[in-house]
């Protein structure tokens, strides 16, 4: 009869180790997987992200080198030696 027992014993205790082996296994196998899953969607986000960051970015430096141009050409319009020397111009034209 002990035998018996041990012999249940031990099939209790290896069908509880396989369980346990199995819980484990599933919860790195989810684990790697919603890892890989989450690290796309970040990697995602943040080309989006410079991306538009890009885009802005070359706007305002397209936006600044028109104005800086539009503020020279409106402080060469604004002086006097300059609107002379064009005046000698517009006589030949």
């Amino acid at each position: 009869m002990r035998g018996d027992e041990n012999m249940e014993i031990n099939l209790s205790r290896r069908i509880a180790l396989l369980v346990a082996v199995l819980i484990v296994i599933v919860s790195i196998g989810m684990g790697v997987i919603g890892l890989k899953f989450s690290s796309k969607v970040i990697l995602g986000q943040v080309e989006e992200a410079l991306l538009q960051i890009a885009e802005e970015g070359g706007v305002r430096h397209i936006e600044a080198v028109i104005t800086k141009d539009l503020t020279a050409l409106q402080e060469l319009s604004n002086n006097e030696k300059f609107n002379l020397w064009i005046g000698k111009f517009n006589v030949w034209l």
